[in-house]
C-alpha cells in the first residue's frame, strides 16, 4: 500500500501537459471541460409542445454534482483508454504518490482512489482546466 502521498505542485501541471502531449488527447479534454454544465442560478426552461399543441414551458433538472463529477471522471477514463496512455497515467500519479509507478498500477484500486482525493481538489482542478480551454 502507498504511504506518502503529497499534494500536486506547480511542477506536476508541467508534468500532466506533457503528458497530455505524449498521449494526444488534448482536443478531447477540451471537448470534455467545454461540455461541462455552467452553473445556472434559476433552471432551465424547455418549451414542450403537448397533444393539443399549446406549449409549455417547463424546467428542467440540471446535473447534480455527482453526476457531473461521474461524467467526467467517464469521460477522461475512456479518452485515456483509447488512448492507451496506461502507463503514462501509472507514471504521472507516480510522482505524488512517491513511488513506482508499477507501484501505482499494482495498489487497491479504492486506496488509489482515496489517495486521488488527497492529491488534489477536482473541483478546484476542474474549473482550472475549465477555464484554462476558454
Amino acid at each position: 500500500m502507498i504511504e506518502n502521498v503529497r499534494k500536486l505542485n506547480t511542477a506536476d501541471l508541467f508534468e500532466f501537459m506533457r503528458m497530455v502531449k505524449r498521449t494526444g488527447v488534448k482536443d478531447e479534454l477540451k471537448k470534455v471541460a467545454k461540455n461541462m454544465p455552467k452553473k445556472e442560478k434559476q433552471p432551465k426552461l424547455a418549451l414542450v409542445e403537448n397533444e393539443e399543441t399549446e406549449n409549455h414551458e417547463i424546467a428542467q433538472e440540471k446535473p447534480s454534482q455527482a453526476e457531473v463529477g461521474i461524467d467526467l471522471a467517464f469521460s477522461v477514463m475512456e479518452i485515456f483508454s483509447d488512448k492507451k496512455a496506461e502507463d503514462e497515467i501509472y507514471k504521472f500519479i507516480a510522482r505524488p504518490f512517491q513511488c513506482e509507478p508499477k507501484e501505482v498500477a499494482e495498489n487497491d484500486l479504492m486506496d488509489t482512489i482515496e489517495k486521488l482525493k488527497d492529491v488534489a481538489d477536482a473541483q478546484k482542478w476542474a474549473s482550472f482546466f475549465k477555464s484554462a480551454t476558454q
